[in-house]
């Protein structure tokens, strides 16, 4: 990968627009070293997993609020 081309995509990273930087790597993949791809690939990796981790938490805190919205009717239905 040629010095002006990381230095285009670093300007991309430090600007913190993480769609134009997919879209930079997506056109520019093959001008890539393989040890960049593997970062790039377990970076992303990584965001992957942790955003499929704040789904399954948010997930389970909202399967724990119906469960407690449940019981509550269980409760005033009781209670009447």
């Amino acid at each position: 990968m040629d010095t002006a081309l990381y230095d285009h995509f670093l300007s991309i990273v430090q600007s913190g627009d993480e769609d134009a930087a997919r879209e930079f790597i997506a056109k520019h993949v093959n001008e890539f070293s393989e040890s960049a791809k593997i970062a790039i690939m377990g970076g992303s990796l990584g965001e992957m997993l942790e955003e499929a981790a704040e789904g399954a938490e948010k997930l389970a805190q909202a399967q724990e609020d119906s469960v407690e919205a449940l019981e509550n009717i269980g409760t005033l239905k009781a209670d009447s």
